[in-house]
């Protein structure tokens, strides 16, 4: 009789045991469904005015630069908003950004890992009048969370674009604003409209100057010259919307300081997102990606890591507590 109850406690414990292993394996892989893309509507105020800070829920600010979250541990930023390396520490990745005041306050996102473009090359900006412009493409980067994110209530990544050419571009994020010819900082998100140009004219503006590769990039200037993107604009996403989805079609890389101020607007250089997906892809295999009917990439985790995760089990599979995602302290 003892011997039949000692063999059922350890039967129990056994049972136990393997129920939480997969129930926790469970959780850990299960590929929950989730859509890109999805603005959490509301009015809509645009050219330079406020937007409601929820409407993009995947907008990251950094610091001085904004930042687009595309998988549920990965944001794409410009290459030059993650240096000098001596800087990063201080790269706080803050969601659900109100006030632009609040952004030290915050609660914000730690960093695993910065993934510049490879063929990158930054240069302090005492040396920049040395290097030929040829140094300054590729401006992308990936930055990897340390943590996963859930994708609920109304959180969601943007979708990546598939679209080699778009129009309807638009922005939104915290940079500068030029009123009445004077630099102001913003202290609540707002939105522009961006209007694309060919490269003929985008090099007229440039002297000759071989400052963009034209496979990569995108050029966008307004037609009425009052509106664009300013100096703190850096890597904030310029989009596009197909069939009720937003799509990530360009990161800034330069902007017209003076914002207009001296009564000229320069156009925008973005990098082409289109351009980049492979070196997107291949740096973000252990990203969750949702559905989008235009996404280049299908939903889920990457087969390779797919493939890992069903052999040596669960490795990073740690998320963010409710709490701590998404919306910061709101103080008007």
């Amino acid at each position: 009789m003892k011997y039949l109850i000692t063999t059922m406690k350890y039967f129990l414990i056994t049972l136990l045991v393997l129920t939480n292993y997969l129930v926790y394996e469970s959780n850990s892989f299960s590929e929950e469904p989730c859509e890109c893309g999805i603005e959490n509507l509301s009015t809509r105020i645009i050219n330079g005015k406020p937007v409601d800070y929820e409407r993009y829920p995947w907008f990251i600010q950094l610091n001085g630069c904004g930042g687009a979250l595309i998988t549920d541990k990965h944001v794409v930023t410009s290459a030059h908003c993650i240096f000098p390396e001596t800087d990063r520490p201080t790269i706080k990745p803050v969601l659900g950004l109100y006030n632009f005041s609040d952004y030290k306050s915050s609660p914000y996102l730690e960093v695993e890992e910065f993934i510049p473009h490879p063929e990158y090359i930054y240069i302090p900006d005492a040396l920049i009048a040395h290097y030929s412009s040829e140094h300054f493409w590729y401006d992308i980067a990936i930055i990897k969370l340390k943590k996963r994110l859930e994708f609920k209530d109304g959180l969601c990544p943007i979708c990546l674009s598939n679209f080699d050419k778009t129009d309807n571009l638009f922005a939104y994020g915290f940079g500068a604003q030029n009123k009445g010819n004077q630099l102001v900082l913003a202290k609540f998100m707002h939105e522009v409209n961006l209007n694309r140009i060919g490269m003929k004219t985008c090099r007229s503006f440039f002297a000759g100057k071989n400052a963009f590769n034209e496979t990569n990039t995108i050029c966008t200037l307004n037609h009425d010259m009052k509106h664009s993107l300013c100096a703190g604009d850096s890597g904030t996403p310029v989009s596009t919307r197909k069939d009720g989805r937003v799509y990530l079609s360009g990161i800034p890389f330069y902007a017209d300081k003076q914002c207009g101020a001296d009564g000229f607007i320069h156009p925008n250089l973005l990098e082409k997102v289109f351009a980049h997906l492979d070196w997107i892809r291949s740096e973000t295999k252990t990203g969750f990606y949702c559905y989008g009917e235009h996404h280049p990439f299908e939903p889920g985790f990457h087969p390779e890591y797919k493939a890992v995760l069903e052999k040596i089990g669960p490795v990073d599979d740690i998320f963010y507590d409710a709490e701590d995602w998404y919306r910061s302290p709101l103080v008007f």
